[in-house]
Formats: C-alpha cells, sequence, structure tokens
C-alpha cells in the first residue's frame, strides 16, 4: 500500500500541470449519542475532514513529513503530524494547507467555475508556470531560484505557440485560440 501512495505522491509532485482534488470523500462516522457535530455551519462533510492519523497507531505519515513543512511550515507541519487530530475546512485554508473552499449549498457549481477557469488557460503555461514556482520554492535563495540566465527563460517561453497566441490575442484584443502546445 505504501509503494501505490508512494507512486501517486511522486505522479502528483512530477506532473506538469495543475493537479486539482475538488472534494474529499469521506467515510461517515457514527457519532456518541448527544454529542453535536464539531462546526456545523460548514457541513458535515468538511467540519473535521483534513489530517494525519498514522500517529494515532504508531506509524510514521512519511508523505505528510516530507510535504507539510513545504506548505504550512515546520511547526504546523509537526501540530497536524504529532497530534494526529483533524483539522475544520477553515483552519486548513487559514494555515496554507488548502487554497480555496466553497459552501456546500454551490459547492457543484463554484467548484465546475474554478475548474473552467484553469481549463481556459494554456496547458503548457500552466506547466511552466508550476515548474517555475516549485523550483523557486525548492531554492534557497533568491540567486539560487533566479539564475543568471533566467532573464531567458521568457525567450524560452515565447518559443511556445501558445506564448505566441496569447501575446497576439492580447495585442488584437480577442480571446486566445490554445494549441496545447
Amino acid at each position: 500500500m505504501l509503494a501505490a501512495m508512494d507512486a501517486l505522491v511522486r505522479a502528483i509532485d512530477a506532473h506538469p500541470r495543475p493537479v486539482v482534488a475538488p472534494r474529499a470523500r469521506r467515510v461517515p462516522r457514527r457519532r456518541p449519542r448527544g454529542r453535536a457535530r464539531v462546526r456545523p455551519d460548514l457541513g458535515e462533510r468538511a467540519a473535521r475532514a483534513l489530517g494525519c492519523p498514522e500517529i494515532k497507531l504508531g506509524v510514521l505519515a512519511p508523505f505528510a513529513a516530507a510535504l507539510l513543512p513545504r506548505r504550512v511550515g515546520m511547526g504546523r507541519a509537526l501540530e497536524l503530524i504529532l497530534s494526529g487530530e483533524a483539522t475544520d475546512a477553515r483552519t486548513a485554508l487559514a494555515m496554507g494547507l488548502i487554497e480555496r473552499t466553497f459552501p456546500d449549498e454551490t459547492f457543484e457549481k463554484d467548484a465546475k467555475a474554478a475548474l473552467e477557469r484553469l481549463a481556459d488557460r494554456s496547458g503548457p503555461a500552466l506547466g511552466v508556470a508550476r515548474r517555475a514556482v516549485r523550483e523557486a520554492i525548492a531554492s534557497p535563495d533568491l540567486d539560487a531560484a533566479l539564475p543568471p540566465d533566467a532573464a531567458r527563460l521568457p525567450e524560452q517561453h515565447a518559443q511556445l505557440a501558445d506564448a505566441r497566441e496569447g501575446l497576439a490575442a492580447f495585442i488584437e484584443k480577442r480571446p486566445a485560440v490554445w494549441q496545447d502546445r
């Protein structure tokens, strides 16, 4: 099972385009009688949905240990991993663990609109931007994130058909027609 999870995490990490998980499926849990739901204003689905419970089983969460500090910092990563407690969507959003939430009532419509905005962009341009941000995050300082040949990056990017189309469409004040190359 860990090998499959390792392969999945590495595939998502290496994927050239943004990877979107619009909804986490949640296995319903039985609540003890008389106990109120936590954060009912978020809806039951989002009340307690994100966490690293592995520590409660006496095992390490290796993927969380590798990925969380990059997303939320060492302190919050340790809190999530060592406590084993789940966090709600609002807290996850505030700490930078997730980028966006939608209300339950309009979830489908809002998620579809967000995905359509991404789909309206050039795939290769999204990939170039994602790679540039990920390389910058992994760099220890600005000099490493912005190497001496960085000035050539826009020139290299302009070799993409979509980059030329995007600039032409802007100048001609028309929508771009992406070729995904």
